[in-house]
């Protein structure tokens, strides 16, 4: 069989992109769909987890608010009390001092079952994020093992073709640096996502001073 030119084969296939779809196109269309589902998994958890902080400051802040409504009133009803006549007011002060400790009580163990809620949430989410990454990544693991093997049989292809080493090597260092780019590209939105989990969490459980 007579060598195959350069411009025969770029006559018959078109392009490289071509011969890239020819020979990796099933692949690569594989490996985009794991991506983007890998991309869709991530934003619906952060979604999530920004639901679920909502929700729970809401629910902080409306039981900080009624516990200072509380304490206020206990605090102006011991006040009035103070004018009162002497021998009752000592009675009512100490059964007073007894209703606000135990308001304070249960305003705190529950304002604690709050914050524990959001960082157990926020830690499940984390980790249901960095369990869909380790499976995406052997995913693609896989993806990038039937590569090899695709390729492997194709080299045998060509080489009885006799096609020129130029267009294979144009061909093969397009798809590597594809191929890191995208790695890239997820280790880094990966470590973004989980320091803004981290940075929110922490930042949204800061109360305000009580004075």
């Amino acid at each position: 069989m007579n060598e195959i030119t350069k411009t025969e084969i770029r006559k018959r296939l078109g392009n490289i992109t071509q011969l890239q779809e020819l020979l990796f196109g099933e692949q690569i269309d594989e490996y985009n769909s794991k991506l983007e589902q890998y991309n869709q998994r991530l934003d619906a958890l952060e979604a999530n987890l920004q639901k679920s902080q909502k929700t729970i400051e809401a629910s902080i802040a409306q039981a900080e608010k009624k516990l200072f409504e509380h304490i206020f009133s206990v605090a102006n009803a011991l006040e009035k009390n103070s004018h009162a006549q002497i021998s009752k007011t000592q009675e009512q002060q100490r059964k007073l001092q007894q209703q606000l400790d135990k308001v304070v009580k249960y305003s705190q163990e529950h304002l604690d079952f709050l914050h524990q809620s959001l960082n157990t949430k926020t830690n499940s989410l984390k980790s249901e994020i960095t369990q869909t990454k380790s499976a995406l990544d052997q995913d693609l693991n896989l993806v990038k093992q039937e590569f090899l093997a695709k390729l492997e049989n194709n080299l045998a292809e060509l080489n009885n073709n006799k096609i020129s080493r130029t267009d294979l090597a144009e061909v093969f260092f397009e798809l590597s640096l594809k191929l890191k780019r995208t790695d890239a590209d997820l280790n880094l939105a990966d470590s973004k996502d989980l320091k803004t989990l981290t940075d929110d969490s922490q930042g949204n459980l800061m109360l305000p001073e009580t004075k």
